[in-house]
C-alpha cells in the first residue's frame, strides 16, 4: 500500500512517497520507494522511479534498474518520441520483472500488479501494464492516490504547485497519510535535478525515518 505523488515543472520533476510496509493491515516497516536508477544526460539529472507495487517488486527493481537501467541521452530527451519509446521500454522491463517474480506479480487479468511514475528532467510517464503515458501535471499513485490528488487540486487552487512544487508534493503524500490508513512512514522526497535533491523528511506515523539509499 502506496502513495506517490509527482509535480513536474518546466525545469525538472518533484517526487514524494510515504515509505510505509503494511502487511494486513499491520505497519511492519519501512522501504524507499523512489528509486533513483542512476543518472541522466551530462550527469545534470536524476532518473526517478517511484513504484506503488509489492516489496518483492520493488526489491526486484532496484537490483535490475540501478545495475542495467539504460539511461536517455540528451538528443533523445528533445525528440518527445525517441523519449516515449525510452519510457515504454522502462514500462515493458517493469512488467517482466512482474512476470518473473516468485510467484508471478500480477492481476486476474494478467497485467502487472503495480503502477509506477518515471521522471527524468522535466519530463513524467505513468508507467502502468506495459504502456507509458506522458504527463504534464501534478499526479498521484497508489492506494492513497485519492486523496493526494485532492490536495494537489488544493494546492494548484492556491498557487503552490507554481510557488513551491516540492512542498506541494509533500502535501499531497501527508494528506494520504493523515486519510488512509495503509499510508505511513516518513516522507521520502526527490527531484530530478542533482544539485537541487533534498533530504528526506522527518514526518512520521509509526516505524523508523527512511534510511534507504538517497
Amino acid at each position: 500500500m502506496t502513495v506517490i505523488a509527482a509535480v513536474p515543472t518546466d525545469e525538472c520533476v518533484f517526487m514524494a512517497s510515504d515509505t510505509a510496509i503494511v502487511r494486513r493491515d499491520t505497519f511492519v516497516g519501512t522501504v524507499a520507494k523512489i528509486l533513483r536508477p542512476g543518472l541522466g544526460p551530462e550527469f545534470e539529472q536524476q532518473v526517478l522511479l517511484g513504484i506503488a507495487g509489492s516489496r518483492a517488486l520493488h526489491d526486484a527493481a532496484r537490483l535490475d534498474f540501478c545495475e542495467r537501467l539504460n539511461m536517455p541521452n540528451l538528443s533523445d530527451l528533445q525528440d518527445p518520441n525517441k523519449a516515449d519509446l525510452w519510457a515504454h521500454a522502462v514500462a515493458l522491463r517493469l512488467c517482466k520483472l512482474a512476470v518473473n517474480a516468485e510467484p508471478p506479480l500480477l492481476v486476474d487479468d494478467g497485467e502487472c500488479d503495480a503502477e509506477a511514475l518515471l521522471a527524468v528532467g522535466p519530463h513524467m510517464w505513468l508507467l502502468s501494464g506495459q504502456s507509458a503515458v506522458p504527463l504534464s501535471t501534478p499526479f498521484a499513485i497508489g492506494s492513497g492516490s485519492c486523496e493526494a490528488r485532492g490536495a494537489l487540486v488544493a494546492a494548484d487552487e492556491l498557487g503552490l504547485v507554481e510557488s513551491d512544487p516540492l512542498r506541494a508534493a509533500e502535501l499531497a503524500v501527508m494528506a494520504a497519510i493523515q486519510l488512509d490508513a495503509h499510508c505511513g512512514g516518513s516522507i521520502d522526497v526527490a527531484d530530478t535535478q542533482i544539485s537541487r535533491l533534498p533530504p528526506s523528511s522527518k514526518i512520521n506515523r509509526g516505524g523508523d525515518p527512511l534510511s534507504g539509499p538517497n
